[in-house]
């Protein structure tokens, strides 16, 4: 799951902190690879990615380092392969992986009004070329 993240330049660093990926090679443009990156960046999403995203089912998602797989997955996790993230299927295994609970926290991303759109391709993505 790929969804389009429209961010500015100057925001850029806000995506990187978020697990966001920028494609240099094809559309030059930021990517949430994650539901967790896309809520985390709803605010920059256009409104096919918010389509995109409010399709995956209503699930208790879970934030689990790759180290730390094996445990949630014997705890009861399960693996969602369209929004690569893990979630707990009930709430009788969410309380066993209290420690994994997943919060969103947007307090450093600015409104989306804020972000300077350019006519041309929506948002303005990089700095101006110096000649």
């Amino acid at each position: 799951m790929l969804v389009p993240i429209r961010i500015a330049y100057e925001d850029c660093h806000i995506a990187r902190e978020a697990g966001a990926w920028f494609d240099f090679h094809g559309t030059r443009q930021w990517y949430a690879k994650n539901i967790r990156t896309a809520l985390t960046m709803q605010k920059f999403l256009g409104p096919e990615a918010m389509a995109t995203v409010s399709m995956l089912p209503d699930r208790i998602w879970l934030d689990v380092p790759f180290e730390e797989k094996g445990v949630a997955k014997k705890l009861g996790a399960k693996w969602d392969f369209v929004a690569k993230s893990w979630y707990a299927p009930n709430e009788r295994i969410k309380d066993k992986l209290g420690e994994f609970e997943w919060q969103l926290e947007v307090e450093d991303v600015p409104p989306a009004s804020q972000l300077e759109m350019n006519e041309a391709d929506g948002v303005d993505f990089e700095p101006p070329l110096e000649a």
